[in-house]
């Protein structure tokens, strides 16, 4: 069983290149950017990867997805900070 290791495995014509953002990038648009601009950048790395519509739309999915758990633990953590802070308020006025 001898192979040729110097033999070239993709002929000529055989590929497509394709552009991509360098994925060590992508993690400063995560950080600076958050969560939507995670989900604009990756949709367009996708498209020309030339992923298929199923799969980024699945990625789009999770990223609102995401968001909206975002939003939700957000809007909780707020409203429990602001009940806390109301009850403490008339526990004081109450106590006195």
């Amino acid at each position: 069983m001898e192979e040729n290791l110097f033999k070239p495995t993709i002929q000529e014509g055989q590929f497509e290149a394709t552009k991509s953002y360098d994925i060590n990038k992508l993690f400063y648009v995560a950080f600076f950017g958050g969560i939507l601009a995670t989900i604009i950048v990756s949709t367009r790395n996708a498209k020309w990867l030339k992923i298929t519509k199923q799969t980024i739309n699945l990625l789009i999915g999770i990223g609102i997805g995401l968001l909206l758990v975002k939003v939700f633990l957000s809007v909780a953590v707020l409203l429990f900070y602001l009940t806390e802070k109301v009850l403490n308020i008339s526990k004081r006025i109450l106590n006195k």
